[in-house]
C-alpha cells in the first residue's frame, strides 16, 4: 500500500543519512589520523638518523 511503501520510504532516507554522518566521521578521523601521522614523522626521521649516527 502506499502508506507502507511511505513508511518504507522514510525508513530508508534515516538509514541513508546515517551512512552519510558515519562516512563524513570516518573521513574525519581519517583527515586528523593522517595530520598527525604526517606531524610526527620528523620526530621518527631525526631519531632514526641519531640512531644510525650513534651506530657509526
Amino acid at each position: 500500500s502506499y502508506a507502507e511503501m511511505k513508511e518504507l520510504h522514510d525508513c530508508l532516507d534515516k538509514k541513508t543519512l546515517e551512512v552519510e554522518r558515519l562516512q563524513l566521521e570516518l573521513n574525519r578521523r581519517d583527515a586528523e589520523e593522517t595530520v598527525q601521522a604526517s606531524e610526527s614523522m620528523p620526530k621518527s626521521i631525526s631519531a632514526l638518523e641519531k640512531e644510525i649516527t650513534d651506530l657509526k
